[in-house]
């Protein structure tokens, strides 16, 4: 299980093209993100959380290698 508070993965507002990193609790909190262009973004929270997911596996997996 990842630490959702701290695990962020990158987010690219589709309006201004800015990229933000944010945590899985706060787009699921948010329903989304707001970039800062002022652009609201509603994400899919299953696939956003799989991506997290994936972060923290290949972080987890980097470190058992070294």
């Amino acid at each position: 299980m990842t630490n959702d508070k701290f695990t962020t993965v990158p987010l690219r507002c589709p309006a201004c093209g800015q990229q933000t990193h944010k945590t899985l609790e706060s787009v699921v909190q948010d329903g989304g993100f707001l970039c800062g262009c002022g652009a609201r973004n509603e994400l899919d929270i299953e696939r956003f959380a799989d991506e997290i997911r994936k972060s923290a596996s290949t972080i987890k997996d980097f470190s058992r290698n070294s």
